[in-house]
């Protein structure tokens, strides 16, 4: 009768690469139902102190670890529809209303400016801050504040047909260049220490842009294109030569890992969503980080602890975990049993067999392949067992290959064993049979010299010191060191730990077994 097992506890800390088609990251969505007091998102900032800003259409929310803190028009916000945010010198933070100016937070009280301060208007579209001034972007011309004390400039806008609205700020060779929608590109100078603006180029319908080294990124209607800076911003407007994409892009952040991420909102397309940018162009990354929705307006990236949040018109916050302890990858229709990794290879137990990826290509290993090497030592195994038949958890050798029953996967000495009701397997990483033991063990691991251990519920305990030659030490579960009823076990460096149903926890090391019940350890 074989030993049932009533708990199993896995804890499985370990990296593994490219084992199915996708891998999922451990993400979150955070949205109205909960943590947020609006599903859109406008405005996205990790500030100085890592913590999290997030500008909604009805609030700025703070989230500085899992602690969620709120502002709204009656703790002093100017206007709780915020659409930009940024961080001055001081540490103070700059909230941008559409519809009602500024609001900055100097960790204690707000302090407001707008029209009324001199601001050329009240919808804030972007803030970027350059030495000791922010400047403002709105959705009809651009003001400077002094940061220090808060005097507004405000250059007089260009005559235009349509409103002179601002996307972007960018610093270069210590210019400041305006961006805006369709107006074109236009440097601010300074004359008697007034700020004039003066026109640069015709380049129109920008939604977005990304500064990279020497390169930029510009986002048009429905499509971007890639520029040397210095190019971008001279007298000529741009030639595009490439049009990438098949969205709109409405922001990029750059990851420690060289990654370019989008946010990408077709506005009256279904063609958004979460995009890393590649040599090759877009690739979605919907699946892999659980975000459904097509209206993704913003992102932040948090460098210290590698991770991407998502702001979205209609889902809410979503924050991916992008070099997890723990990734997650997709097998579909299989129950997964165990995790392995060697130096070159990686595999992954389901019900249905071993999957190994190795050297670029992947081995399968199904449970007729499995059958089929236990028939194949045949006699060899069945000599063997007879030497002390009564010591070994019972081998049915009429178990079909839809029945073989997986415990376990450990990996030694480059290869992969798997413990099952039909024997143990070694594989190697190219997926070739290493060895086949004929035993029925429910928990097998290894000693510090690779030695195999294999534990019987009722029969006590051998450790191999030749597996051809079926050569071992056997401890007879009589002893009371000797471990029985083993659920679980792990080979850590130079000690291999083992788990007890009745008897707790026991080491072993090159001293032999150690009971920690028994020697009152615990």
């Amino acid at each position: 009768m074989p030993f049932y097992r009533i708990i199993r506890l896995f804890l499985l800390f370990f990296f593994w690469f490219q084992i199915a088609n996708a891998q999922n990251f451990p993400s979150k969505n955070y949205t109205s139902a909960d943590e947020l007091p609006n599903n859109s998102i406008r405005a996205l900032l990790v500030d100085s102190n890592h913590s999290l800003w997030i500008g909604t259409e009805n609030g700025v929310v703070k989230k500085e670890n899992d602690v969620f803190t709120y502002f709204f028009e009656e703790d002093g916000l100017a206007l709780n529809s915020c659409w930009a945010i940024a961080e001055d010198s001081k540490k103070n933070l700059w909230f941008g209303s559409y519809g009602n100016g500024i609001s900055i937070y100097d960790g204690n009280k707000f302090q407001i400016v707008s029209v009324e301060n001199g601001l050329v208007h009240n919808e804030i579209t972007t803030l970027f801050e350059h030495k000791d001034h922010m400047y403002v972007g709105t959705s009809d011309g651009i003001s400077i504040v002094n940061i220090k004390d808060l005097e507004v400039k405000t250059p007089e806008k260009p005559k235009l047909e349509e409103l002179f609205r601002v996307q972007e700020f960018i610093d270069f060779n210590g210019e400041i260049f305006v961006i805006t929608y369709k107006s074109g590109i236009w440097k601010i100078n300074y004359e008697n220490d007034q700020p004039v603006l003066s026109k640069v180029n015709d380049h129109k319908f920008i939604y977005s842009t990304f500064v990279d080294g020497d390169s930029i990124y510009s986002s048009n209607k429905g499509f971007y294109s890639k520029y040397l800076l210095k190019d971008y911003l001279n007298d000529n407007e741009p030639i595009i030569s490439n049009k990438n994409g098949r969205s709109i892009i409405w922001d990029y952040v750059k990851t420690k890992e060289n990654k370019i991420y989008v946010a990408s909102w077709g506005i009256f397309d279904s063609g958004g969503g979460i995009y890393e940018l590649r040599e090759e162009g877009f690739q979605s990354k919907a699946l892999e980080f659980n975000i459904e929705s097509v209206e993704v307006l913003n992102l932040a990236y948090n460098q210290k602890f590698d991770r991407l949040y998502v702001g979205t018109k209609d889902a809410g916050l979503f924050e991916i975990k992008l070099n997890p302890i723990i990734k997650f990858h997709q097998t579909e229709g299989q129950d997964v049993l165990g995790f392995g990794k060697t130096n070159g290879s990686s595999a992954i137990l389901t019900c249905q067999g071993l999957k190994i990826n190795s050297d670029n290509a992947t081995y399968k290993i199904d449970l007729q392949q499995l059958k089929n090497w236990q028939q194949q030592a045949g006699l060899k195994s069945k000599q063997l067992l007879s030497k002390n038949a009564d010591t070994y958890y019972e081998l049915d050798h009429t178990i079909s290959a839809e029945n073989i029953d997986f415990y376990d996967l450990k990996v030694q000495a480059d290869a992969y064993w798997i413990n099952s009701n039909i024997g143990i397997f070694a594989i190697d990483e190219q997926g070739k049979l290493k060895n086949y033991i004929p035993i029925h063990s429910e928990e097998i691991n290894f000693t510090e010299d690779g030695q195999l251990i294999e534990t019987h519920p009722y029969g006590g305990l051998k450790i191999f010191s030749d597996l051809n030659e079926f050569d071992y030490t056997y401890f007879d579960p009589e002893q009371a060191s000797t471990p029985t009823m083993i659920v679980n076990s792990l080979q850590l460096e130079n000690r291999t730990y083992l788990v007890s149903v009745f008897s707790g926890l026991y080491k072993h090391n090159q001293q032999g077994f150690t009971s920690y019940l028994q020697n009152e350890i615990w």
